[in-house]
């Protein structure tokens, strides 16, 4: 019979794996990372086989995309430690600016891009919520003209 995990046990296996996991993106991209930097330093060799004058590295490099969800997993995870930070920071009741804090520690993200995004979200949420609300405001007339007789189709 297998022994019974407490909610002490499970917490302590969830940090297990989420250090596994951080473990594991840091060797895949540093794996990524090393074989990026010799295969750019092989084609900058070739290139010089062949006699280009010119370094092509210097205006091109090769690079390898991490798996997405390694890259989910490490910005969630780094962005749990900055929040932890900022709370931190906030019960010692200093001033702190949650964005700027995310900004520097969670460079994975485009910040502006993400700002940008996010305003552009919600005026177009705000655009639709009135648009419905005119749409529902007309309606609402509508059937109460054709309940009162005054409208006809």
């Amino acid at each position: 019979m297998a022994p019974y995990l407490g909610y002490g046990d499970v917490v302590e296996l969830q940090a297990q794996l989420v250090h596994v996991n951080l473990s594991f993106a840091t060797e895949i991209s540093d794996t990524q990372e090393a074989l990026c930097a010799e295969l750019n330093r092989m084609i900058d060799y070739m290139a010089e086989l062949v006699g280009f004058s010119i370094v092509p590295t210097e205006y091109i490099q090769v690079s390898l995309i991490p798996p997405v969800v390694l890259i989910l997993q490490l910005i969630e995870m780094t962005a749990g430690a900055a929040q932890n930070i900022i709370g931190v920071f906030q019960n010692l009741q200093l001033p702190v600016d949650p964005i700027s804090v995310l900004k520097k520690y969670v460079p994975f993200i485009d910040w502006d891009e993400f700002e940008e995004n996010a305003k552009k979200f919600v005026t177009e949420k705000a655009v639709e919520v009135e648009l419905k609300s005119k749409s529902d405001a007309k309606l609402q007339a509508d059937v109460a003209g054709i309940a009162s007789g005054q409208q006809a189709f």
